[in-house]
């Protein structure tokens, strides 16, 4: 992959254990408070420069502390799409379990007065990438990301149970601090939340946060942002 834009180390994943991407979306509506997993993605994909997209292929690519791989496909008509997101038995090759009991090394952890920040003492997860397979890429395929280059990123995380995460730790990297906020309150499946950035010289804040949605469903407007190969299955 040739890298994808607006998506950053969490740290290490939930835990702040191991470096992972957090694929990034974007919404034409915020979430409404509730505790519903998402389960059915609305996708408009907007025009850029060199391609406006019409019926192609979107691919669903999954990863928790490793390489991606394909977990399901739709079909893009006329630039929209309605995508069901995989179940768990379809994460099985890239589930990441994250242990909430170790620490992780070089890494400075601030935790609530009491506990270890986390409801649970492990859980599994995994990210979500959204691609497109069209022939106006010189390598077949397109990542696609929040049509709002400016606004907040956006990202679908799964957890195979209900998880609360409310912590900060900062990790001394080469030339680079990142400093990382977590406030989730997730719930088994898949979660919407938004993430944050900013630099101040050699300090990277990243702050994250869930958003669980008032419906099973969510609508995202995202643009093709990046080449990259194609995807694993």
């Amino acid at each position: 992959m040739r890298g994808v834009p607006k998506s950053t180390a969490l740290l290490p994943a939930l835990s702040l254990l191991t470096v992972t991407l957090l694929a990034s979306c974007g919404t034409t509506a915020q979430p409404q408070p509730a505790r519903v997993p998402v389960t059915t993605v609305n996708l408009t994909v907007s025009p850029v420069s060199g391609w406006t997209p019409s019926n192609e292929t979107i691919l669903l690519s999954a990863y928790g502390s490793g390489v991606p791989h394909l977990v399901g496909q739709g079909a893009l008509v006329a630039g929209k799409a309605t995508l069901t997101l995989p179940s768990e038995a379809a994460l099985s090759a890239v589930l990441y379990t994250v242990d909430t009991t170790v620490p992780n090394a070089g890494c400075t952890i601030t935790r609530p007065s009491s506990g270890t920040g986390y409801s649970v003492p492990s859980f599994k997860t995994a990210t979500l990438s959204l691609s497109a397979k069209t022939a106006a890429s010189t390598t077949g395929y397109f990542v696609l990301q929040d049509a709002d280059r400016n606004g907040p990123a956006t990202f679908l995380l799964y957890v195979d149970r209900d998880v609360k995460v409310q912590n900060s730790g900062s990790c001394a990297g080469t030339g680079r601090t990142d400093v990382t906020t977590l406030d989730f309150d997730l719930v088994k499946g898949w979660n919407f939340g938004t993430r944050t950035e900013s630099v101040d010289g050699t300090v990277y804040t990243h702050t994250f946060h869930s958003a669980p949605s008032g419906s099973a469903s969510v609508s995202l407007n995202l643009i093709g942002a990046n080449e990259i190969f194609e995807p694993k299955p």
